[in-house]
């Protein structure tokens, strides 16, 4: 059973005392969030990230112009290679100032109300994480990159899966599970389970889907990183509603064990993070591969430019995207430039039949109730629909139409001296849709409303090839930040983080919504 929204940051301080986050244990996230909170009761603004991690020294060693070297901790996690959200300790308060936070809890279990992050609070499993991490030899404790680090996870994985075993092993602190949309089908997140999750920024819109819940949690301020995962644009969309960073990575990168067959091989794991630094240090985690957590300074680039529509019929397109966030793609190309890359534009090859990617979409969520034996007449309208149409689509030959989606996407970026290097898209095509009870309404509905706001994502989940989301720096629509995508190759991911950290550092973004 779900608790209240009201529930959920209570219950969530009652596990976490007023110790920082470096001590490694599940008092982090309290800290972490009084911190905040204690800044916006005293009228400072919202909080400006300007590249790096939170963890004040080794800001200080990049503005230096050194780089914090990753240390080998004997379990295949980097060390020193910007740790996520470690604060030194707070001073000791007093009763004026433990009154003044009580208050500010309260106004915060309002705030969570509105947004409807979690489905449930892990709180034995914290205080286990919490224990383990404090009870261990400073130096031991030290080898963990993310060592008593709050995060959330998505509710469609398990504390057993591979990816949550890569994070605990690293000291994260496991504090609540997310909201998702029913079978994680679909770009907006609401529930006839657990309501309308909705969106820090702006609480009539989504923050997107499926990993809406995580996202929210991380814009709101609730945690510093959280658990996601990317079958259509998954974390890509949310992040984009939220002002988030995140990356999909390519297959075999990270181990995914998704429902029945990652959706058709389409779907992977992830991050969602403030910070391209956080993101990096976590991707590291649960890839087990170091490298990822430390930056580079790639130069000379030939970037993609590509505004053109992903959905059209008859050479007719379906999709508008704003004039705001071509607006503000076009500024991210401009700053791109700015750092010394050659951004042309050109035209995407997208598909020209919906039909494949269709059926890999609908027969994965048909697989999925399979597999979990849920009968499809338990399901929501629209996915009764969407499922039955899965099982018509099921012969369609999907593998020959993504081969052919990979070889027109390869031969668009070239070779030799004139082959782009990565793709720059919008995410989004508008404003995030109504936060609303979508899961009351029909298929049509909602595929269209999915199709008009977010039809550039699916491509990169189609033909396997990592993408990200990253804030367009203060850039807005209807209150919320505004998100381009970088796609590369397979195996570009730590160029893509390379190139979002720089773009950090031209144009910062506001780390999370405060009221």
């Amino acid at each position: 059973m779900a608790p209240s929204s009201s529930e959920s940051l209570t219950s969530m301080s009652a596990t976490t005392l007023a110790a920082g986050v470096h001590s490694g244990s599940v008092r982090a996230i309290d800290a972490w969030q009084a911190s905040r909170e204690a800044a916006v009761s005293a009228g400072e603004p919202a909080e400006e990230h300007r590249g790096g991690s939170a963890r004040s020294d080794d800001v200080g060693r990049r503005r230096a112009g050194k780089r914090s070297e990753p240390v080998d901790s004997g379990n295949g996690l980097a060390v020193g290679a910007a740790p996520v959200a470690r604060r030194n300790a707070r001073p000791v308060r007093g009763a004026k100032q433990l009154r003044r936070e009580k208050r500010e809890r309260r106004k915060r279990n309002r705030r969570s109300t509105d947004v409807r992050a979690f489905t449930g609070l892990l709180d034995s499993e914290a205080s286990a994480a919490a224990e383990f991490v404090d009870a261990l030899p400073d130096d031991a404790r030290a080898t963990l990159p993310l060592a008593g680090v709050p995060v959330a996870i998505k509710n469609n994985v398990t504390l057993d899966s591979p990816v949550i075993k890569r994070l605990l092993a690293a000291g994260a602190v496991p504090v609540a599970m997310t909201t998702t949309p029913e079978f994680c089908v679909w770009g907006a997140t609401d529930s006839a389970a657990y309501g309308v999750t909705r969106n820090p920024w702006n609480r009539e819109l989504t923050p997107g889907g499926s990993s809406g819940g995580s996202a929210a949690a991380v814009a709101a301020g609730f945690v510093p990183i959280a658990h996601g995962n990317d079958g259509m644009g998954s974390l890509r969309i949310p992040a984009a509603c939220c002002g988030l960073v995140t990356l999909k990575p390519g297959p075999d990168v990270v181990p995914t064990e998704l429902g029945a067959g990652n959706w058709g091989g389409m779907a992977e794991d992830g991050i969602l993070a403030t910070t391209v630094d956080d993101l990096a240090a976590a991707t590291a985690v649960i890839a087990a591969r170091p490298e990822l957590a430390v930056r580079s300074q790639p130069h000379g680039l030939r970037i993609a430019l590509a505004l053109n529509p992903p959905i059209s019929l008859g050479g007719k397109s379906l999709v508008k995207t704003d004039k705001k966030i071509l607006a503000a793609t076009r500024a991210v190309a401009k700053a791109l430039e700015a750092c010394g890359h050659t951004v042309v534009d050109a035209r995407l090859p997208y598909p020209k039949s919906p039909w494949p990617l269709l059926a890999r979409w609908t027969g994965g969520l048909d697989a999925d109730a399979a597999a979990a034996n849920f009968p499809i007449s338990r399901m929501e309208r629209r996915n009764r629909y969407h499922a039955l149409l899965g099982r018509v689509l099921r012969g369609m030959d999907t593998f020959a139409a993504q081969h052919k989606a990979q070889e027109a996407v390869s031969e668009f970026m070239g070779s030799g001296g004139d082959a782009f290097d990565l793709i720059l898209t919008p995410t989004l095509a508008s404003a995030p849709i109504a936060a609303e009870a979508w899961h009351d309404r029909s298929w049509a509905r909602s595929l269209w409303a999915n199709l008009r706001y977010a039809p550039y994502s699916a491509l990169f989940n189609h033909i396997a090839w990592p993408a990200m989301n990253i804030p367009a720096g203060q850039a807005r629509i209807s209150g919320v930040p505004i998100g381009v995508q970088l796609a590369g190759k397979p195996g570009s991911e730590s160029l893509l983080l390379d190139v979002a950290a720089r773009l950090e550092r031209e144009q910062p973004w506001t780390r999370t919504a405060v009221d």
